[in-house]
C-alpha cells in the first residue's frame, strides 16, 4: 500500500491493494474454457509489490511515476529515512535494518507471499512486511485540495472516455462546465491537462475536438 499511495495519492486507491480489504470481497470472473464458459464468483488474488508497480506502469498518467515512486521507496529504507518492520524466518517481527535494503528486491514475490520481501536471489527474506503512515505521509504528503481536485476530474474523465471511446458524446465547453461544478476550486489549466491525459489514457482521440459533437446521419422512420 506504501508504493500504491506514493503512486496515486488517493485512499480509495489504496484501498484496491490492501490484502485485508481484499480478502472481505469477492469478484466474478470470465470463465472461457471448453468445459466451463461463462462467469465465476471467486476472492481477488492478493496483491503484491509487483501487482501495484504493474498496474501504474500500465496507465499513461503513472507509467513513468511508478518507477520513480518505487526508486524513492527502496532509497528512503536504505538511508533510513524511513524504517520497516518484517517477520524473519517465521521469528518475531523486527525492525529491518537499513543495510539490507540494498541487497532486497522490489519486485520478485511468489504466490502466497504477497506481503513479503525478497532477496535478489528470490528467497523470501522478511514475510508481512509493514511501513507506518506516518512516515509514508511524510514522505509523500497527502495532495492540496486544490491538486485533488485535478486528480479526481482525471479519474471522472478516463471513466467518462472509456465508456464511449470512439464516439464523443459532449462538447470540450460542457465538459468543463460539468467538471467544475463536480469539482469545486478545479482550474481550467488542470481540467484541460486532466483531459489531455484522460483522452491518451483511454485512446479515445474523437474526444479531442472542441465544438459540439457531429450528430449521426442515419434517420428515423
Amino acid at each position: 500500500m506504501a508504493l500504491a499511495w506514493g503512486i496515486w495519492r488517493d485512499p480509495a486507491k489504496v484501498r484496491e491493494y490492501w490484502n485485508d480489504y481484499r480478502r472481505q470481497g469477492w469478484v466474478w470472473r470470465p470463465q472461457d474454457s471448453p468445459a466451463c464458459k461463462g462467469w465465476s464468483l471467486e476472492r481477488p488474488k492478493y496483491a503484491s509489490l509487483y501487482d501495484v508497480w504493474h498496474d501504474a506502469a500500465r496507465s499513461g498518467e503513472a507509467k513513468c511515476l511508478a518507477t520513480e515512486v518505487q526508486d524513492e521507496l527502496w532509497k528512503a529504507l536504505s538511508s533510513g529515512k524511513i524504517r520497516a518492520t518484517g517477520i524473519p524466518g517465521g521469528e518475531a517481527r523486527i525492525s529491518i535494518p537499513a543495510y539490507e535494503w540494498i541487497d532486497l528486491s522490489p519486485l520478485d514475490w511468489v504466490s502466497g507471499h504477497e506481503d513479503g520481501v525478497f532477496s535478489h536471489s528470490g528467497a523470501v527474506r522478511y514475510e508481512v512486511v509493514r511501513i507506518t503512515q506516518k512516515d509514508i505521509v511524510a514522505l509523500w504528503p497527502a495532495p492540496s485540495p486544490k491538486a485533488k481536485a485535478g486528480s479526481d476530474c482525471r479519474t471522472f474523465l478516463v471513466e467518462k472516455f472509456a465508456a464511449s471511446p470512439s464516439i464523443r458524446l459532449q462538447s470540450k465547453v460542457n465538459l468543463w462546465k460539468e467538471a467544475r461544478t463536480k469539482f469545486p476550486g478545479l482550474s481550467e489549466r488542470q481540467f484541460n491537462r486532466a483531459r489531455e491525459q484522460a483522452i491518451e489514457e483511454t485512446k479515445a482521440y474523437p474526444w479531442s475536438g472542441p465544438g459540439t459533437p457531429r450528430k449521426s446521419n442515419r434517420s428515423t422512420n
